[in-house]
């Protein structure tokens, strides 16, 4: 095997060098308070990823503007 780096063992084409993200800050994540109302069943809660509807959002990821991936 030739790996690209000896300490890691990874070689060119693994994330530790090709990770797009690296360097973006770390997220911090958000849940309101909600009241305990109707909740989907056990395989649609799965499903969604939620069992309350009323958190059941669409998520609209994006790059930041001005943020550049090859730094």
């Amino acid at each position: 095997m030739n790996f690209g780096n000896s300490q890691t063992g990874c070689d060119k084409t693994s994330s530790q060098y090709n990770d797009p993200l690296r360097g973006m800050p770390v997220g911090m994540g958000y849940v309101p308070w909600q009241e305990w109302k109707h909740t989907y069943p056990v395989n649609e809660g799965l499903a969604n990823g939620t069992i309350f509807p009323c958190l059941n959002l669409p998520f609209y990821g994006c790059i930041p503007r001005g943020y550049n991936i090859m730094k």
